[in-house]
């Protein structure tokens, strides 16, 4: 590929995550992106830990993203909750700055 940009790299960490190749593969990918990662690409490495059952790599992981939205918020809460841990998303729930009609469903 001649040209790669932020938006090649988020496709391959989905791609990865969603193999099950998460945590390491995805997260190598995104340690080697030659510029900033974006929110794109920590909430595709954070929904890869989450699908998988990496839950506590992936309250890590979110708690070191440097920015978060509230897909990110989403993708967490959802995680939380089919784990059954229910005492900590009421937490991460008002913690989110926009909740639309995803989060209030999750």
């Amino acid at each position: 590929m001649p040209s790669r940009d932020l938006a090649c790299y988020n496709a391959l960490i989905s791609g990865l995550s969603l193999c099950r190749r998460t945590p390491p593969d995805a997260a190598a990918v995104l340690a080697s992106i030659p510029f900033p990662p974006s929110v794109v690409s920590f909430t595709s490495l954070l929904h890869g830990h989450v699908r998988h059952g990496f839950l506590a790599d992936a309250i890590g992981l979110f708690e070191q993203m440097p920015e978060r939205n509230h897909i990110s918020y989403t993708v967490l809460l959802s995680g939380l909750l089919d784990a059954v841990r229910i005492n900590e998303a009421p937490k991460l729930f008002d913690d989110m700055p926009d909740m639309d009609v995803v989060a209030w469903t999750a």
